[in-house]
């Protein structure tokens, strides 16, 4: 696909296709604190939780990614019997939060019927930053993943290598906004 055509547009809370028409949501929950109620339309995007207080246990230990998981595979069946997509965010800092945590959760059952947004700049965290563009390059390997949903493409951001995935144009990051 060339990198002129956008797929899909997030623009904070909605999912529009690339012509403009509402797709979808991006969905203003936090899985380790109650889940995340269903969406709207045709694609629903999450993240994969995150510890608000900062306090222990981290949100990559066997508990929240337990919990994340459990609330991942019921999140699955209600968007399935809605004909939904679930699409999974991953970011740095949350439980799902680099390539090896994202390739676990899609090999467990819990992973089953999600899809994954590739957006390299939100899993590049603090102390890879000196090394961005080999961070970006090596993440960008996973563009090819049958399980890729879309590349995340920052209005404004800098360039992507060429992907065969779909373009996702991120207009308004939700949690990037204040």
């Amino acid at each position: 696909m060339p990198e002129t055509t956008i797929a899909f547009v997030i623009d904070r809370w909605r999912v529009l296709d690339g012509a403009g028409v509402p797709a979808g949501s991006v969905l203003d929950a936090n899985p380790l604190a109650g889940g995340a109620p269903p969406g709207a339309g045709r694609v629903w995007i999450v993240r994969s939780g995150w510890n608000p207080s900062g306090d222990a246990p981290p949100v990559w230990s066997a508990g929240p990614r337990a919990a994340f998981e459990s609330f991942a595979a019921a999140f699955a069946r209600v968007a399935a019997h809605t004909g939904a997509v679930p699409v999974l965010w991953p970011r740095a800092g949350d439980v799902v939060s680099d390539a090896p945590g994202l390739l676990m959760f899609l090999r467990s059952g819990a992973g089953t019927g999600w899809r994954f947004l590739l957006d390299p700049f939100a899993l590049i965290a603090g102390s890879m930053l000196a090394n961005t563009d080999d961070h970006v390059d090596r993440l960008m390997a996973f563009a090819g993943h049958g399980a890729v949903w879309g590349v995340a493409k920052r209005v404004g951001g800098p360039a992507l290598p060429a992907s065969p995935a779909p373009l996702v144009e991120i207009r308004c990051d939700p949690w990037e906004t204040a």
